[in-house]
């Protein structure tokens, strides 16, 4: 993967709405294995509103959707676990982003646009 792609994928990701804004996500990739590692990033949460974390989650879901959207447009199929690790609560996705796509989504080009 060039680091142009990874700097779409990641630009695509970020766009996701969040709970007040606040991108509560760190991207980490880890070129050995092609995994774009997804964390929560607790200093960006807003414990006033999302006591519980629950925005928190659904907004770095969101950012993972876009991920997805913007790896299949070039034709990647991105394989995500989500909670990869229990022993790492933070860690709320792994993305897997070597294989080719043997389908195409038709909505994918419409939902990669509104991105």
């Amino acid at each position: 993967m060039t680091t142009i792609a990874l700097e779409k994928l990641v630009s695509a990701a970020v766009a996701a709405p969040s709970i007040h804004t606040s991108q509560p996500w760190h991207f980490r990739l880890r070129p050995e294995t092609s995994m774009l590692e997804v964390r929560a990033l607790r200093e960006r949460s807003v414990p006033v509103t999302d006591p519980q974390g629950r925005a928190l989650h659904v907004s770095v879901g969101a950012a993972v959707l876009n991920l997805r959207v913007a790896a299949r447009h070039p034709g990647w199929a991105p394989e995500v676990r989500l909670l990869p690790d229990p022993a790492e609560p933070d860690l709320l996705a792994a993305v897997e982003l070597d294989q080719p796509s043997l389908a195409t989504l038709p909505a994918n080009a419409e939902l990669f646009e509104a991105i």
